[in-house]
């Protein structure tokens, strides 16, 4: 865990605003979470928690400026201040060196009656900022633990489609779909991603399945053109549970129940 300065990267600033609206739109779709604040403990718990602690744990040299505390407020007005009075000073040294003729008592109220008519505009605007009204953004805490429950989801809305399927081709990818089935809690998760894959040479329809962003399978061909014609469809809000199904010790299985709102 690092402490202390931390390096900006320009390469992961960059990469992570060249993401295309595209792609977003097509992960939005197949997934309802995606993108969401506060999924990161439920995508991946570790690597939550970790940023968490990294940005507590360090700083970089944008906090300065990101920073909207008192410390850097009043820190700026200060800077300010000083500049001002050093400002003035040249400006009543400046007039005064015309000569004797002009007495130095009026300058000097002068100066001090602007030093204060500035640090008073200075002031209000300051307290004017503070209580200026701020929106109530809940912390990542309180929206992970917010979020509807399955049953509370299904009871408003009635699924335009709904069906179960088993995922085909785990065989295949045993090692991923052993590791992908050992990180489910009690046989069953949301944690389920349906992607499509048009460059499939063999099917144009093809859907990959990923179980904790683990890729295991495809959406079976036969008999599911209904589903998988709808899959395809952005507009469309996809809800997937996935349940380990049992078949035998070198048989891996899941069943994906899939429900497809408007």
């Amino acid at each position: 865990m690092k402490i202390g300065y931390r390096k900006p990267s320009v390469k992961k600033s960059l990469s992570a605003r060249t993401t295309g609206r595209a792609k977003r739109a097509v992960k939005s779709s197949v997934n309802p979470v995606y993108g969401k604040k506060g999924m990161g403990l439920l995508n991946d718990p570790k690597k939550a928690v970790y940023n968490k602690v990294y940005n507590k744990t360090s700083y970089s040299v944008f906090d300065a400026e990101k920073s909207n505390s008192n410390f850097g407020c009043s820190y700026a007005m200060v800077i300010t201040i000083i500049f001002i009075l050093l400002l003035l000073h040249s400006i009543i040294d400046y007039f005064l060196s015309f000569g004797e003729r002009f007495s130095k008592i009026p300058f000097c109220f002068l100066g001090l009656a602007i030093l204060l008519f500035v640090i008073i505009k200075i002031m209000q605007k300051r307290i004017s900022s503070s209580f200026d009204e701020v929106p109530n953004i809940p912390d990542i805490d309180e929206i992970f633990y917010e979020q509807p429950s399955e049953k509370e989801t299904t009871d408003t809305e009635k699924p335009i489609f709904k069906t179960m399927v088993s995922v085909v081709g785990m065989n295949y990818r045993k090692e991923n779909a052993e590791k992908a089935l050992g990180m489910m809690v009690g046989n069953r998760t949301d944690q389920v991603k349906l992607v499509r894959e048009p460059t499939n040479p063999y099917d144009h329809l093809a859907i990959k399945v990923y179980l904790f962003d683990i890729f295991i399978g495809y959406i079976p061909r036969k008999g599911m053109k209904e589903l998988r014609k709808l899959i395809q469809d952005e507009s469309l809000t996809i809800k997937v549970i996935a349940t380990e199904d049992i078949v035998s010790d070198d048989d891996l299985n899941c069943l994906l129940e899939i429900e497809i709102y408007k």
